[in-house]
């Protein structure tokens, strides 16, 4: 903006920021809108060069973002936008931890609003079976040109879930055979462990879903006593039955 003083100098208006007027008006820079200059002084006002220019728009402005379970074991997930530019879609993401951080896996895909104004309500179902642990989850936006953001991270605890193990004959004599209910396909590490925290035995095994009986590796000349058959599984509790040795 050039300003024609009474010494017959030009003066330049730099830096004029319009964004909270469109702001009190509900409009934006993505809309028409008409600026006028209204005369208040004796002298003649001098318009020239008028450049308008927006700053950088956030592609997303976050609403709520919650995760809860239900009865079901499914986790509800719901997120709002106040408003959106340019939005292509967002990713529903989740980490479990594992003691190596946080590695985020898209779970779930759904579509933004494009170009919004409003508030938008958004919901995914994270129906995955036997949840354990903790499981964080957060959303990522994404733009139709690929740029990113993210909201913040909401975690929630589930209980350790039920694994039916046994073992038979227990007490034992020279052989002993476990019985595993496996609620997904997974490695299970076997330990077997003394009174004084040795570990006697170790056997890996991979289980597919389902119900698993099989022979337990043991050593022919292993003393009478009590002993903890253990049960390792990666990113959940170990497991463990206590078993006893007699003579024949």
């Amino acid at each position: 903006l050039h300003v024609f003083d009474y010494n017959s100098v030009w003066s330049t208006m730099n830096g004029i920021d319009i964004t909270q007027a469109l702001a009190d008006a509900d409009q934006h820079f993505t809309t028409s809108f008409q600026l006028q200059f209204v005369q208040d002084a004796l002298f003649g006002l001098y318009i020239d060069n008028i450049q308008l220019n927006s700053g950088a728009r956030l592609p997303v402005t976050w609403g709520d973002f919650n995760v809860g379970g239900n009865e079901d074991g499914n986790v509800d997930i719901d997120w709002s936008t106040v408003s959106e530019f340019e939005n292509n879609h967002f990713e529903v993401q989740v980490a479990v931890d594992n003691n190596d951080g946080l590695d985020f896996k898209t779970i779930g895909f759904v579509s933004g609003h494009g170009t919004s104004e409003r508030l938008n309500q958004y919901q995914y179902v994270d129906s995955a079976p036997n949840k354990t642990g903790i499981r964080y989850y957060r959303i990522k936006q994404v733009d139709f040109d690929g740029t990113t953001t993210y909201t913040e991270i909401r975690q929630l605890r589930f209980n350790e879930s039920t694994t039916k193990v046994s073992a038979y004959p227990n007490p034992m004599m020279d052989d002993l055979f476990v019985h595993y209910e496996a609620q997904k396909e997974e490695d299970v590490t076997l330990q077997l462990i003394d009174l004084a925290g040795r570990v006697l035995l170790t056997q890996t095994m991979h289980f597919l879903e389902g119900s698993h009986d099989f022979p337990v590796q043991m050593d022919a000349d292993l003393p009478a006593g009590f002993y903890s058959l253990r049960f390792v599984r990666e990113g959940r509790e170990p497991k463990a039955i206590r078993i006893q040795k007699i003579l024949d």
